[in-house]
Order: C-alpha cells, then sequence, then structure tokens
C-alpha cells in the first residue's frame, strides 16, 4: 500500500504536489514531529523501517 499526502493551508487548498510514500505501513507508534519531519515506525519481518514525511 502507498500513502499519498499533501500539505493544505487555513482555507483547505492544497499546497504544491501531492507526495507519495511507497510500501507504507500503518504505524505501531504514535508519530512525532521532528526535524521538520513526521516520523514513526514500523516493524516487518523482524526488521524496523523508519518512516519520515517532510510538514514544510
Amino acid at each position: 500500500m502507498n500513502l499519498k499526502y499533501a500539505l493544505i493551508d487555513e482555507d483547505g487548498e492544497i499546497i504544491g504536489a501531492i507526495q507519495e510514500v511507497k510500501d507504507f505501513i500503518l504505524s505501531e507508534c504514535k508519530p512525532i514531529i521532528s526535524d521538520n519531519n513526521i516520523v514513526w515506525y514500523t516493524n516487518k519481518d523482524g526488521e524496523r523501517i523508519i518512516y519520515k514525511v517532510p510538514v514544510d
């Protein structure tokens, strides 16, 4: 499954292009904001996978 996301302004209008994270797996933790990214992890086949999505 792929995750598509976009930044929106206060009027709900999309700012910039729609982005995509390929092979997205739903978070196993509460996402955090770190260094202007939304960050979370998942575990798949005994391996930890870290996802980062920029917020600007």
